[in-house]
């Protein structure tokens, strides 16, 4: 899925997920950044990463200066991965965006 940034660009939007990931979405959150400065002008780019209790289920938000949008998808991490049900996790985000007020361009 793609949800437009808001105003506060991407640290808002990570910022808004990462205080709800854990009491309403039950995952835990983890954060990497880049920057490469030979890029002009630099690319910045962050991942936000949402994790199930037994880090069978990720979600990817990925964002970067080059855009307005924010990547966001989900990954089955484990190898009982058809035991584990991503939707829910889904589900719990994407109902988080739409009630917080987030455009999402593509579903």
């Amino acid at each position: 899925m793609e949800v437009a940034l808001p105003s506060g660009g991407a640290p808002q939007l990570e910022g808004q997920i990462s205080q709800v990931a854990e009491s309403r979405l039950g995952m835990s959150v983890s954060h990497v950044g880049g920057e490469d400065p030979y890029e002009r002008p630099p690319l910045q780019s962050s991942d936000l990463i949402l994790q199930s209790p037994d880090v069978s289920v990720a979600i990817m938000i990925r964002s970067t200066n080059r855009s307005n949008l924010a990547r966001i998808s989900v990954e089955r991490t484990c190898y009982y991965d058809s035991q584990v049900p991503w939707r829910p996790y889904w589900r719990a985000l994407t109902r988080f965006l739409q009630t917080a007020g987030h455009r999402i361009q593509r579903h």
